[in-house]
């Protein structure tokens, strides 16, 4: 794999699993993401996830990937898993809310999206702003 990416997991499989490894490879799963690598990118959030399970971009990450994959089954497990930990994190509450919807269950989607949609509400702008799950927020609807 050529360029930075490609250096990047290389270094990453040689075995370094401290903190900042881990973010480091979170964050090459968002690149791969963005290129549209989604195996790539599915397999470096799980590896972040398990040796991170603290990190919960990488959680969020995966989720979020599962989704993408049509992995329904496994998205709500990982859903339920985070919820436990970080009941209140609009990111998951918003995947919740995407997954319930993909099951034809609007109005439990309806819930995690307005439970979201309050979370997000007391975030502080900059933290929202460039954001596409800020549309579930009356807030920063406007500010699109």
């Amino acid at each position: 794999m050529p360029g930075l990416l490609g250096r990047l997991r290389v270094l990453l499989q040689q075995g370094d699993t401290n903190d900042a490894a881990v973010a480091a490879r979170s964050a090459v799963a968002m690149i791969a993401r963005a290129q549209g690598n989604a195996s790539a990118a599915l397999a470096d959030f799980n590896r972040s996830a398990e040796l991170l399970p603290a990190l919960l971009p990488a959680q969020v990450g995966r989720i979020g990937m599962l989704l993408e994959l049509g992995r329904l089954d496994e998205a709500e497990e990982a859903i339920a898993a985070v919820r436990k930990v970080y009941p209140n994190d609009p990111r998951t509450l918003y995947l919740d809310a995407v997954a319930k919807g993909r099951r034809g269950l609007d109005a439990e989607a309806v819930q995690s999206l307005q439970a979201a949609s309050g979370l997000f509400a007391e975030l502080p702008r900059e933290l929202v702003e460039g954001h596409p799950q800020r549309s579930c927020s009356p807030a920063w609807s406007s500010t699109a």
